[in-house]
């Protein structure tokens, strides 16, 4: 079983972005479907596709589809089953993994309180808005121009989690 994000590092298909003590962000690219993947989340993530379908099986029977200009929020402790399947020949996905002092921040800097019920959902689907794929070009430049710059990504890591709140119209049950 695949524990994520450590066991993806080792990937020759994963290229990362960024690496530090508390942030986390990969691209994942592959040209052929890749079926049956289990997977232990160890952190909470964020995954939007760009190309191609990335379909989860969770442990109740329940399933997420994520197509290419969709986005995904997972919590961590999150038992998977994927299925990564290309489109023309490619899927690509960009991950971007949250330490839990990230998530507590954001929760404490929008006055939130974590919520688990019965009712909240395992995960969930956004669409990967213009203002989410800026966002992303932004730290994809970033990454290049200045590397791991933790305090930077950290911060632009915590406006992620704005701009999902802001499109969730201020709910915080999915993946928080």
């Amino acid at each position: 079983m695949l524990s994520v994000p450590q066991r993806l590092l080792s990937l020759p298909e994963v290229n990362v972005l960024l690496d530090t003590q508390s942030s986390l962000i990969l691209e994942k690219k592959i040209q052929q479907d890749k079926l049956g993947s289990q997977s232990y989340a160890a952190q909470h993530f964020v995954s939007i596709v760009s190309a191609g379908t990335h379909q989860f099986s969770f442990q109740d029977g329940s399933t997420l589809k994520l197509e290419a200009g969709q986005l995904g929020i997972f919590p961590k402790g999150l038992y998977t089953v994927s299925d990564l399947i290309s489109q023309e020949g490619e899927f690509s996905t960009t991950l971007l993994f949250f330490s839990d002092e990230q998530v507590s921040l954001f929760l404490k800097e929008v006055q939130a309180k974590p919520k688990k019920s019965e009712n909240t959902p395992k995960a969930g689907v956004l669409p990967a808005n213009e203002l989410v794929q800026t966002w992303l070009q932004t730290v994809r430049s970033y990454a290049e121009m200045y590397g791991q710059a933790d305090q930077l990504m950290n911060t632009k890591l915590l406006e992620l989690l704005h701009l999902l709140q802001a499109q969730m119209k201020g709910t915080y049950g999915i993946g928080l």
